[in-house]
């Protein structure tokens, strides 16, 4: 077979590959019975552990066509488009022998949230039905109540979940996220407004109103068309007017007429930010990077159809079961929620079919850390030296700017035969890289997100001979599964390689490790077990949140789900008063920006947002209702709104050095926003300059910000840092890159900046998250500059989270009084609830 494989016909189908014993077992715990009982299923949730590059997507293949056969809906759900429909593809050929094709389905956990999601009826349908033919919607909902779920003729016992790579989908971003669901009205009266708005807008240099637009006559032909729906759709232009000035914000790249963004860690064609991303496409097409189809395509009214928990996603199956390689290095915590939430009591390792690993990793020597200055010599040091050896490198970077900076550096030119892979590469692209990673004298750059699934199994028996592939990752996995991962992209199936550690110490500082504990760790031959150690504690704390977010997700989840029957009922009145209330304009005139560091020693604060920021809003809409009764007819409290930006430091690239999110009055939208942010960055002094010159640009735009509030642990820049660190950003060269920037193409500085929020009447308040006595001077300082209070937040400690949100959510009620003695009495109401603490 290698013999074949080797002279190219590898894709030959007169070869039949025989399962191994592992596989075998792994299939038959998978299909394990309950001890019978008279009440009890007959199946079990369970889990099995296969080492990585043993065949885990064949266990799934076939535990599926059984259960199929068996009468079950079998639904496999991937972390990865492309290994889903990779694994799809490669066992199609099964599905159809058995005639099960209609009861196997491969699906991401996104995709298979909304096939759950439309099981008895397309939601976005269903709403653009409710609003285009409100009669037709209407006695649908009398069928449905009458005849209950929409048949299903393949008379599907039960359904069933298959995981591939359970510890994927238990870590932050499934198990601690939402899934947002929504829909889009099109129609020619849209398509003309939407351009109308995006021409008037430049003519009126960013200051386009809702009031003249209301009067216009592209505007009333829209209310025209959807007569009963005037508040939703007045709702979605003030929407637009927001989104058309800030459409940029977050950064997207233009690929083959497809507009994407970053997504975790790779580049998505799929993800839509609804009108940023709208207007993204009406510019790329007067650059000429998008097709008028393509842009008209993008153009409509988008309407966020509620938010559901990827953890409740499980529940809705009759069984759950999974496949990883990784199932022993799961942290207490997810076992704990395997055994509690979903209900997996029985778990099954099975050893390797091919004896002992042939990995070869020494914790003492193949773990370094190198200074920021010494890294990247040092990474091509042991490249060179193991390509000399006639073998093959796979770099793994953290992130795709990181290859990148690799990838164009003078370091790199010196290697010949080099491929990089990242997540815009085409499924045929990426299989023919992988094939040639194990060749002899390729160096291959990928992202993390390749650091799992991929089979890059050698083929190559002289690079074997030698010590078979090295695979180098460049960053600390929070987890152990992740590293796990990351070695079993060589030593494949009793082949031989290497695994090495290469670690930049600046970027250690996000797990609390200092240069003086490495070279402690060193001395004392304990580098490796302590990085480990300190790796977990991060991911323990964060993983924490993500399971209070769980909780607060749930509440949004069932009140989604709400929203779903009603529309599946034809119950206009609940779908109308729900899309309002997810689709509402930005309310003001109050306005509150949260300034956060964003560094990797602030990454507690970053993690407690996470978990806290719906909650705030939530709580704050509580108590501003329950005030409001008290107030007299024709009397309301100040509407609010809220936007986020995290501020790094000048050894970041540009779209990091300040990450902004859009004004919301949902706590929902900015969830996740910060969802997205990664920690790290950090550079002594804080860019905190950059955020304060963001709020006087938003200042300007006419719609004054009430007040900032910086949440850190390090001063600003001083002047001089300012200059000294953009002429020294590494990876850029300096002052070079940064004048090339769109956003920070020339410098600015804290005090002047400062000085000018003081015009605006904007207060500034300040919390220092470390009791450094510099800090705390210099928060003390800015704060009553602009009449603001700087006080200490211990975000580190176990009420951190509770702190946080008492805090801010203190904060937004004080500013939505209208006087002293209301907003003494909004924070009476709110600690008198919520047993809070007064900050304000």
């Amino acid at each position: 077979y290698f013999d074949m494989v080797n002279r190219g016909n590898g894709k030959n189908d007169n070869y039949i590959v025989r399962p191994h014993a592992g596989q075998i077992i792994c299939v038959l715990r998978m299909l394990m019975k309950k001890p019978q009982s008279d009440d009890g299923p007959s199946l079990v949730n369970n889990l099995v552990q296969l080492s990585t590059g043993e065949g885990k997507s064949a266990v799934l293949a076939v535990s599926a066509t059984i259960l199929a056969l068996m009468g079950a809906e079998v639904n496999v759900a991937c972390y990865s488009e492309h290994l889903s429909r990779r694994d799809y593809n490669n066992f199609l050929f099964m599905f159809r022998a058995f005639g099960i094709t209609d009861r196997v389905v491969y699906h991401t956990f996104p995709k298979l949230s909304d096939r759950l999601l439309n099981a008895d009826g397309a939601v976005r349908e269903l709403v653009k039905e409710a609003i285009e033919d409100p009669s037709s919607f209407e006695k649908r909902g009398k069928d449905f109540k009458q005849n209950g779920k929409q048949g299903d003729t393949r008379n599907v016992k039960e359904k069933i979940l298959l995981v591939d790579e359970v510890d994927v989908f238990f870590n932050e971003n499934f198990f601690g996220a939402m899934y947002s669901a929504s829909t889009k009205l099109q129609h020619e009266s849209i398509t003309n407004l939407v351009k109308y708005i995006w021409n008037n807008n430049h003519d009126n240099k960013g200051n386009l109103k809702i009031d003249k637009l209301e009067v216009s006559d592209v505007y009333k032909r829209v209310i025209e068309q959807y007569p009963t729906w005037e508040k939703l759709i007045k709702a979605s232009v003030q929407l637009m007017i927001r989104d058309i000035d800030q459409f940029k914000n977050p950064a997207y790249i233009v690929h083959d007429q497809k507009i994407g963004y970053k997504d975790q860690d790779k580049i998505a064609f799929d993800v839509s930010y609804g009108y940023k991303t709208m207007f993204a496409h009406l510019d790329e097409f007067e650059d000429g990077d998008v097709t008028e189809e393509t842009m008209n395509e993008s153009i409509g009214i988008y309407l966020n159809c509620g938010s559901f928990s990827f953890a409740e996603i499980p529940k809705k199956f009759s069984y759950l079961m999974g496949v990883t390689g990784t199932l022993e290095s799961l942290s207490a915590m997810e076992n704990q929620i395997i055994i509690d939430v979903y209900d997996i009591q029985y778990k099954t390792v099975v050893g390797s079919a091919f004896g002992d690993s042939q990995l070869s990793f020494s914790e003492g020597g193949n773990v370094v850390v190198e200074e920021d200055g010494n890294y990247r010599a040092a990474l091509t040091n042991r490249i060179r030296e193991v390509l000399r050896a006639q073998r093959a490198v796979i770099v793994v970077f953290e992130d795709g700017l990181r290859l990148e900076d690799f990838y164009l550096s003078e370091n790199c030119k010196e290697f010949h035969n080099v491929q990089i892979m990242i997540s815009s590469l085409s499924s045929e692209e990426r299989e023919v890289r992988v094939e040639k990673a194990s060749m002899e004298g390729t160096l291959t750059l990928i992202t993390r997100e390749f650091g799992r699934g991929m089979d890059f199994s050698s083929f190559d028996e002289k690079v074997n001979a030698r010590g078979g592939v090295e695979v180098i990752t460049t960053f600390l996995s929070e987890e152990e599964s992740e590293e796990i991962q990351i070695k079993g992209r060589t030593a494949r199936q009793g082949d031989r390689g290497s695994f090495f550690m290469l670690l930049c110490e600046e970027e250690l500082e996000r797990f609390n490790i200092t240069s003086s504990d490495v070279k402690e760790w060193k001395r004392q031959g304990i580098l490796y077990d302590q990085l480990r150690i300190q790796a977990a504690i991060k991911f323990n704390n964060k993983y924490k949140e993500s399971y209070n977010f769980v909780h607060v997700a749930r509440t949004l989840h069932d009140i989604s789900s709400s929203f779903l029957l009603s529309l599946r009922q034809g119950g206009v009145e609940a779908v109308e008063k729900f899309l309002l209330g997810e689709n509402s304009a930005p309310a003001g005139p109050v306005r509150i920006m949260l300034l956060m560091d964003g560094t990797g020693s602030m990454a507690p604060v970053i993690d407690k947002t996470k978990s806290t920021v719906i909650k705030m809003f939530t709580r704050a809409d509580k108590i501003i209702d329950e005030a409001a009764n008290d107030l007299g007819e024709g009397e309301k409290l100040n509407g609010y709104e809220v936007s986020i930006g995290v501020y790094r430091n000048y050894n970041v690239k540009d779209q990091y050095l300040l990450e902004t999110s859009s004004w919301e009055s949902r706590g929902t939208q900015l969830q996740q926003f910060i969802q997205q942010v990664k920690d790290g960055g950090g550079w002594g002094n804080e860019a905190i300059e950059v955020g304060l010159r963001h709020a006087n640009l938003e200042n300007k735009k006419g719609k004054k910000i009430t007040a900032v509030v910086i949440i850190g642990d390090m001063p600003a820049n001083t002047h001089e840092e300012v200059v000294n660190k953009r002429g020294r950003m590494r990876p850029s060269k300096g002052e070079g890159y940064w004048s090339k920037t769109e956003r920070f193409s020339s410098p600015v500085f804290f005090d002047e900046e400062l000085a000018e929020l003081a015009t605006f009447g904007t207060t500034l308040h300040a919390f220092y998250v470390r009791n450094y006595p510099n800090t705390k001077a210099a928060f003390e300082q800015y704060a009553s500059r602009l009449g603001g209070k700087a006080q200490f937040l211990d975000v580190n400690s176990s009420e951190g989270a509770k702190m946080l949100t008492d805090a801010i959510t203190q904060l937004i009620l004080t500013s939505v009084g209208r006087d002293e003695g209301e907003q003494k009495k909004l924070v009476e109401l709110y600690n008198k609830k919520y047993q809070g603490r007064t900050y304000f």
